[in-house]
């Protein structure tokens, strides 16, 4: 799962916990998301990234990021 894919299933829970507590509106404080309402929207979502698009990433992320982080690090200090 990309990180757009993340915020989505977050969003989608909260939309639908959301729904379920003006559905069954009781004057108290809405619920709050729970695991398992996560884990239901994951059911129902597909991942946007492919294996083969994260291979490439990961090939590229390789061969072009080697060492960019002790770099960065040897930088700042």
């Amino acid at each position: 799962y990309s990180g757009a894919d993340v915020k989505n299933i977050c969003e989608k829970a909260a939309a639908d916990v959301f729904l379920k507590a003006v559905k069954h509106n009781d004057g108290g404080e809405p619920p709050p998301i729970a695991l398992a309402d996560l884990v239901q929207v994951l059911a129902e979502t597909r991942p946007s990234v492919t294996p083969a698009a994260l291979e490439e990433f990961h090939t590229y992320r390789d061969s072009n990021w080697a060492g960019s982080q002790s770099g960065a690090s040897e930088k700042s200090s």
